[in-house]
């Protein structure tokens, strides 16, 4: 007997006629499946405890056990499994408790096509792994909202000035780069060599030179090139001494434009001397009285 491919999706066939159950193993010979069986719904249970599926494929009238018993009990195991109930009975009473009790997505009735079974397998999967992938996705974004909620924190605290330990990843910041382009204020990140390492798309438009391209981008500058100059100490300061008060300031950029500029450091290590890995400028529209830059 040929090994099953583990890339394939696995399918599970209960049913207590063994006949049934040849006959859905070769009509599912062609498809791109591992096909597991068992004769009854306890025995179902047993496989499902060993090895996880895509599928469900069970008889209704069984004994000691119904289909629709052992899919109430085969859901805690495998939750996602795509499952599918056959049956020669067209009672009321039975499709209801297949859709309320063991959450049925497709009933076949006896006697069944070859091709209900391969149609209603194919779609199975495709629900199956429409779904997989619907949670995966959110799974990534919950991950993606936490670092953002991190880095709103992080922002937070560096327009309020008030002293947060918080350690970002420039991982964590290209991520949330496209939602921090929204938000109403700049962000500029430099390293300790004083280049720039981060700017959001706000920071791109305050701080371009007049000189600069339509499409223009702050990272790998040099702050001393791009920054204001009074800016350039408040960053050194920062930088040389990462656990002190963020440096606030007022910068005129233009007549019309008046920006309330905070500077803090994120930093590795412990202690007042630790290296700053980034320092970081957020600014936003201060109010009209200012100090010029």
């Amino acid at each position: 007997m040929e090994p099953e491919p583990k890339d394939q999706p696995y399918i599970l066939c209960v049913d207590d006629e063994p006949g049934i159950v040849r006959a859905i193993r070769r009509i599912l010979k062609t498809e791109s499946v591992n096909v597991l069986t068992a004769a009854s719904g306890a025995e179902a249970l047993e496989v499902l405890r060993k090895q996880a599926v895509s599928l469900i494929l069970t008889d209704y009238r069984m004994p000691e056990m119904n289909g629709i018993e052992f899919l109430e009990q085969a859901a805690p195991l495998c939750p996602d499994a795509f499952r599918i109930i056959l049956t020669g009975y067209a009672e009321a009473h039975v499709l209801v408790d297949a859709v309320n009790r063991g959450q049925i997505y497709k009933i076949l009735y006896k006697p069944f096509q070859e091709e209900d079974i391969k149609l209603t397998v194919r779609s199975g999967l495709e629900h199956h792994a429409r779904n997989r992938e619907n949670g995966e996705l959110l799974e990534k974004l919950e991950q993606r909202n936490e670092q953002l909620a991190l880095l709103n924190q992080m922002l937070q605290s560096g327009l309020e000035g008030t002293q947060v330990d918080l350690n970002v990843s420039s991982t964590a910041l290209g991520i949330a780069q496209q939602l921090l382009n929204e938000i109403p204020a700049a962000v500029v990140g430099v390293e300790p060599s004083g280049q720039i390492v981060f700017a959001n798309k706000l920071a791109n438009v305050w701080f371009a030179p007049p000189s600069a391209p339509r499409v223009f981008s702050l990272v790998g500058a040099w702050s001393s090139d791009v920054l204001p100059k009074s800016v350039h100490e408040p960053l050194k300061e920062v930088s040389a001494t990462p656990l002190m008060k963020p440096k606030d300031l007022q910068v005129q950029m233009k007549p019309e434009l008046t920006l309330q500029i905070s500077c803090r450091a994120i930093t590795k290590g412990a202690g007042s001397e630790a290296p700053a890995t980034t320092v970081f400028l957020f600014a936003t529209e201060a109010a009209a009285t200012a100090v010029p830059g």
